[in-house]
């Protein structure tokens, strides 16, 4: 990845975009370019997915808790309830 990084700022020269005062140094130009390049591809962070995947698990056990008449759990009582009704099933971590 360094290597890539490296090369393109040899290529484009960041140093021409680079002004005055704040978030004007050529490393946070760069830093800029490659989070503006992965937001335009949809790329995520691995954590921000796994909190996406987290919470469609949490949403769906809430389903299921609702259907069995649990509709009061929520947070960490919904997931110790899970634990306990569905031995085995891989759940996020407790908050």
């Amino acid at each position: 990845m360094f290597r890539r990084v490296a090369a393109t700022a040899r290529t484009v020269s960041p140093q021409s975009y680079v002004g005055e005062g704040w978030n004007s140094f050529i490393s946070k130009v760069l830093d800029n370019a490659i989070v503006g390049f992965c937001l335009s591809e949809g790329l995520m962070s691995r954590s921000k997915e796994r909190r996406k995947e987290n919470a469609a698990i949490i949403r769906a056990i809430h389903k299921l808790a609702v259907q069995m008449g649990r509709e009061d759990l929520r947070g960490d009582e919904l997931i110790k309830w899970a634990q306990k009704e569905l031995p085995g099933m891989d759940l996020p971590p407790r908050s």
